[in-house]
């Protein structure tokens, strides 16, 4: 055992895992460009394996700092370099357990005091004429990871399947027989909408269910009916009410002189919190966030007519 922990609270093996790392990360990067970065999530950022790699890198300096010693004051610089990274991954952690993110979009002389968190949510609401079920459950869908999801509701009526059929990232739209509509993967170089297949089975009825969604979609809800069931479904982002309203006064965009090219973009707003009688103005652009009670707010984007800010929004009391 002790041979073991030699081993591991070693240079060596710290240099073997940060190459994994290394490696992983720009593994990542490949793949958030060649598809997106919801299926670099799924397959590395939010994987188990690479989860255990990084409380085995923690794990590693701890224990280099014991073991080397560098708590003395001739090896302070060892000290700090190794405590960096213990800080940096504990508050990865936190952030990534316990934190959450997402946007907000105030066009000017607006408020808003909600926000969508930018992973997607499946939405299921079904009737039976004598009862309302729902179903509320975060989902993360890959262009090459297996997707697969089985939901049951289970109603008095008897149970309702909803399975996953196929996911397509840049779908259009064609026209088939009886003149249904049906999505089919498009061209690349089109940015057609992203749509979840279904197949929904009840009292021994099967039925497809095609609905438009995820990353960057509000949730709007697609009716359909099943024998005596009727269920609206909507693939989209979760809606988060803030404890406060953003009020957008203005927003402002340079750009270089003789060009179209921003040089800077701002936005003026005014936070109101009604639990402590707050009304304070602020002015948030790159580099300059907001924070305010445990939400950090900066800027993230604009609408092309220059009249609407949007927002991001992250809350992580504890984190980094």
């Amino acid at each position: 055992m002790k041979k073991i922990l030699n081993l591991f609270f070693s240079i060596k093996a710290t240099l073997v895992l940060l190459l994994i790392l290394l490696i992983s990360l720009g593994t990542a990067t490949w793949i958030e460009d060649k598809h997106d970065i919801i299926t670099a999530k799924l397959l590395i950022y939010h994987a188990k394996w690479f989860e255990l790699l990084i409380l085995l890198l923690a794990l590693n300096f701890i224990g280099n700092i014991k073991k080397y010693n560098l708590f003395s004051k001739k090896k302070i610089g060892g000290f700090l370099f190794h405590s960096a990274f213990i800080i940096l991954i504990i508050g990865g952690g936190i952030t990534r357990y316990f934190g959450f993110e997402g946007s907000t979009h105030i066009r000017q002389g607006e408020s808003s005091n909600v926000f969508y968190i930018s992973e997607p949510h499946l939405y299921i609401q079904a009737t039976d004429n004598e009862q309302h079920y729902s179903v509320d459950r975060p989902i993360s869908l890959g262009t090459i990871t297996d997707n697969s999801f089985h939901i049951r509701i289970e109603s008095k009526k008897g149970p309702i399947d909803i399975d996953y059929k196929d996911y397509i990232k840049n779908a259009e739209e064609t026209i088939v027989e009886n003149g249904k509509i049906k999505y089919v993967p498009g061209k690349e170089s089109n940015h057609g909408v992203r749509v979840l297949i279904m197949d929904i089975t009840f009292n021994g009825k099967k039925q497809e269910v095609s609905v438009l969604g995820g990353p960057g979609y509000n949730h709007n809800y697609h009716k359909i009916r099943i024998d005596s069931i009727e269920l609206q479904i909507a693939f989209g982002m979760r809606k988060v009410a803030l404890p406060f309203s953003i009020h957008l006064n203005k927003f402002i965009l340079d750009r270089y002189p003789g060009s179209n090219i921003p040089s800077s973009v701002a936005s003026e707003i005014t936070i109101k919190d009604q639990r402590n009688g707050l009304s304070k103005d602020h002015r948030i652009f790159i580099n300059n966030v907001l924070d305010y009670d445990g939400y950090t707010i900066f800027q993230k984007s604009y609408d092309k007519d220059e009249k609407a800010t949007i927002l991001s929004v992250n809350h992580d009391f504890y984190g980094t």
